[in-house]
């Protein structure tokens, strides 16, 4: 499915399927007040376009006015860890009926691939760090918890912090 994120009276929904099926990386902006719909699309700061590949089972969270997008499965059925930042304070309209946003790549490979691709995993942000919890890749469910310290671009593999959700109770999640 896609997935949505609120930014004041702004939501905010990417990815997913079509009614035939198919996946996409589109990106809409709904406003609960005007009532607005507006299609916005992603380019790179030197232009690029379609720099996010259509993709479903992805997560994305919002900071301040920052979102992010991780991982899930593309068109071809492929996992993905590519990791994005679009900023909505570029919003701009580029011609009557016709926006654009800026996005950025953070990763295109997990970090040097320290975290895996998957898909059907969560993802959380308090204060300026992300957490990625679990998911699945091709060979089965994962066991991993993940920060991300958004100002440093840090990553951090929080082992101890899988255990203590393994002790109490969310067993059921975690494979072990």
């Amino acid at each position: 499915g896609h997935t949505m994120v609120a930014i004041s009276n702004d939501i905010y929904i990417f990815g997913g399927s079509t009614k035939a099926g198919s996946l996409n990386n589109n990106f809409h902006k709904y406003n609960i007040v005007t009532k607005n719909l507006d299609l916005i699309t992603l380019v790179s700061s030197d232009g690029s376009f379609n720099i996010i590949s259509n993709r479903h089972q992805h997560s994305m969270v919002a900071i301040e006015t920052d979102i992010y997008i991780f991982g899930g499965s593309d068109s071809s059925g492929s996992l993905n860890n590519d990791f994005y930042k679009i900023d909505t304070t570029t919003i701009t309209e580029s011609e009557p009926g016709a926006k654009t946003a800026i996005v950025a790549i953070i990763t295109s490979n997990g970090f040097d691939n320290k975290i895996s691709a998957r898909h059907r995993f969560e993802m959380v942000a308090i204060a300026n760090n992300i957490y990625i919890f679990c998911g699945s890749d091709r060979t089965g469910s994962l066991n991993d918890f993940y920060r991300i310290d958004i100002n440093t671009i840090n990553l951090v593999r929080k082992t101890a912090d899988v255990e203590q959700l393994t002790d109490n109770g969310y067993d059921g999640l975690i494979s072990k």
